[in-house]
C-alpha cells in the first residue's frame, strides 16, 4: 500500500508538472506516454522473467531501480525549468521498471496464500491498489503545491523501502519449471490466450477499455486547467484526481 501511494503521488505530479511547464496537451501526453507506454511493450517481458528467475530478487532489484530513478527525477526537477528531454528519459526508465515489476508482483500473490484464501487475497490487493489512487493524488498534489515536485519524488523513492522490507520477510517458491526458453517462453502467454476463450476475452476487454477509455485521465491536467478553472499545481487538483480512484 505504501509504495503504491508513493507511485500515485508521483503519477499525479508528473502530469501536473508537464502542464505547468508547457501548457501543452501534447507535452502532457508525451510525459504520460513515457510513463505508461512501456507497460504495452515490457509487461510480457516481465511475465517471462517471473517464470524464469528468482521472483524475490527480481522484485527487490526492480524496487531499487525505481527508487533510484525517482531520486534522479527529484534531482532533475530541482531546477525550476528542468530539461524536458532529461525529464522524459528518467520517466521512461521508471516506466520500464514498473512494466517489469507489475507482472512479477502479480505472479507472487497466488503463491503467498492457500488456494481457499485466494479470493480474499485478490480482493485485498485490489482494495489497496484503488485506495492508493485516492490517497496518493491527494497527498502528492498538496506537497507539490506547497514544496514543489522534488519532495514528492523523494518520498516516492523512500516508499519503496516498505516493499523491500516486506519482500525480505517472505519465502517464495522457485518459478515453475518449463522446457521452453527465450522467445518461445515469451509467446507461451499468447498461445494460452489463443486456446482459452475466457482468457482471450478478458485480455481483449481490458485492452480495449484501457486503450480507448482510460487515456482521458492522462489529459486531466489540461482539462482541469483550461476548462474547470482548477490549477494543476493545487490541492484541489489532487482532490479531482482522487475522484478517479474513488470511482
Amino acid at each position: 500500500f505504501a509504495p503504491n501511494i508513493g507511485t500515485w503521488m508521483q503519477n499525479v505530479v508528473l502530469g501536473a508538472l508537464a502542464y505547468t511547464l508547457t501548457k501543452s496537451a501534447v507535452d502532457v501526453g508525451a510525459m504520460m506516454a513515457a510513463q505508461l507506454g512501456p507497460l504495452l511493450v515490457f509487461s510480457m517481458v516481465g511475465g517471462m522473467l517471473a517464470d524464469s528467475f528468482d521472483r524475490k530478487r527480481l522484485l527487490v532489484g526492480l524496487s531499487i531501480q525505481q527508487a533510484a530513478f525517482s531520486l534522479l527525477l527529484a534531482w532533475v526537477t530541482l531546477d525550476g525549468s528542468p530539461n524536458k528531454n532529461a525529464l522524459l528519459a528518467v520517466v521512461f526508465a521508471i516506466g520500464v521498471g514498473n512494466a517489469l515489476y507489475a507482472p512479477v508482483f502479480s505472479a507472487v500473490v497466488p503463491v503467498l496464500v492457500p488456494r481457499h484464501d485466494m479470493p480474499g487475497a485478490i480482493s485485498l490487493n485490489s482494495v489497496q491498489m484503488n485506495a492508493s489512487r485516492v490517497v496518493g493524488p491527494a497527498i502528492g498534489a498538496s506537497i507539490y503545491a506547497r514544496y514543489g515536485p522534488s519532495w514528492v519524488f523523494v518520498l516516492n523513492a523512500v516508499s519503496f523501502a516498505f516493499v523491500i522490507a516486506s519482500l525480505l520477510r517472505v519465502t517464495l517458491p522457485p518459478p515453475p519449471a518449463s522446457g521452453t526458453r527465450g522467445l518461445h517462453r515469451l509467446l507461451e502467454g499468447v498461445r494460452v490466450a489463443q486456446a482459452d476463450r475466457v482468457v482471450r476475452q478478458c485480455l481483449v476487454t481490458i485492452f480495449v477499455f484501457s486503450f480507448f477509455s482510460l487515456p482521458f485521465i492522462t489529459q486531466l491536467p489540461k482539462i482541469a486547467g483550461d476548462h474547470l478553472d482548477i490549477a494543476p499545481k493545487s490541492s484541489a487538483y489532487g482532490a479531482l484526481y482522487a475522484c478517479f480512484g474513488i470511482g
